[in-house]
C-alpha cells in the first residue's frame, strides 16, 4: 500500500461544525511530493464512487496504524473532488476513543498538521519530462483505490492544507504570507550556512603564496567580523519571527 503524506495549515471554525470535527485537503492534484510522484485530477473518482458512497466513511487512522480498534480514530463526513483536490471532512470519535482526543488536541493547538493517505494506485503513467530527476520522468497516479486518511506527526506534499479544525487557534492571511515568506527566508539561510561552511574550508588550507598578503587580510577582517555578525543577527531575526507566528508568540523550552 502506498503512503502519501501532505501538509495542512490549521485555522478556526465556527461553533456550527460541532466538536472533533475538521476539514481539508487529504491529496491535491498536479503538484510532486517529495518522492517526485504526482497524482493526476480524477484519480480519485471512481473509488468514491464504488467504495465509500460518494466519499462518506473513508475510515481516519491515527499515523497508519491499524493493530488495535482504537487507531481508527473515526471517518470522513464528505469527501469530494475539486480543482485542487481531494477534499475532505471529517469527524474524529472524540467521546468514546481517547487516541482520537488525543489526535484531536494536537490538531487544535497546531502540533500536529499534516494528512497521510493510504491507497493502491490502479493506473499508473510514466511522464517523461526535460529535467526531471535522475529518472527522466516522474510517476502519475491516474487511478487510486483509496483504503484510508491519516493524521501524522511528518509531512511530504506542502501543498495541502486544513481548512478548518473547531476551536483551534486562528492563523489570519496576512500571518499565513509572513510564514510563508519566513520559511523562504530559512530556505536562504540553510543555504547560506552551507556555503560558509564550504569557504571555511577552503580557507584553513594553507597558501604559502598569499603570505605576503596576510597584513592586508588583517586590516579588511575588522570589516568582515562586522558583516557577519549582522548577517548572524538578520538570520536570527527570521527564525524567531518565524517561531513567533506558529507558536503565537509563546516560547517553546525543549527538553533534554
Amino acid at each position: 500500500m502506498n503512503l502519501k503524506q501532505l501538509r495542512f495549515n490549521v485555522k478556526s471554525l465556527d461553533d456550527s461544525a460541532g466538536e472533533g470535527v475538521f476539514s481539508g485537503y487529504a491529496s491535491t492534484f498536479g503538484n510532486k511530493d517529495l518522492q517526485g510522484d504526482v497524482i493526476a485530477k480524477g484519480a480519485f473518482a471512481e473509488t468514491l464512487a464504488k467504495d465509500y458512497d460518494g466519499g462518506a466513511g473513508i475510515p481516519i487512522h491515527w499515523n497508519h496504524q491499524d493493530g488495535k480498534p482504537t487507531d481508527i480514530i473515526g471517518r470522513t463526513l464528505s469527501a469530494v473532488e475539486d480543482e485542487k483536490g481531494l477534499l475532505i471532512s471529517a469527524q474524529l470519535d472524540i467521546e468514546d476513543n481517547p487516541t482520537a482526543q488525543q489526535a484531536y488536541d494536537l490538531l487544535k493547538d497546531g502540533r500536529v498538521h499534516q494528512m497521510s493517505i493510504g491507497f493502491v494506485p490502479t493506473k499508473t503513467a510514466w511522464i517523461t519530462e526535460k529535467g526531471d530527476g535522475p529518472w527522466g520522468g516522474h510517476s502519475e497516479f491516474q487511478q487510486i483505490k483509496l483504503f484510508e486518511i491519516s493524521v501524522v506527526p511528518v509531512a511530504a506534499n506542502q501543498q495541502a492544507e486544513i481548512l478548518a479544525v473547531k476551536s483551534g487557534r486562528a492563523i489570519s492571511s496576512a500571518n499565513e504570507e509572513k510564514l510563508r515568506a519566513a520559511f523562504a527566508s530559512l530556505s536562504e539561510v540553510l543555504e547560506g550556512i552551507d556555503s560558509d561552511n564550504s569557504s571555511a574550508s577552503d580557507e584553513n588550507k594553507p597558501d604559502d603564496s598569499k603570505t605576503g598578503e596576510k597584513q592586508d587580510d588583517k586590516k579588511l577582517a575588522p570589516d568582515k567580523g562586522r558583516d557577519a555578525e549582522a548577517e548572524k543577527a538578520e538570520r536570527l531575526n527570521v527564525i524567531k519571527s518565524a517561531r513567533e507566528l506558529v507558536t503565537g508568540g509563546k516560547d517553546n523550552k525543549e527538553t533534554k
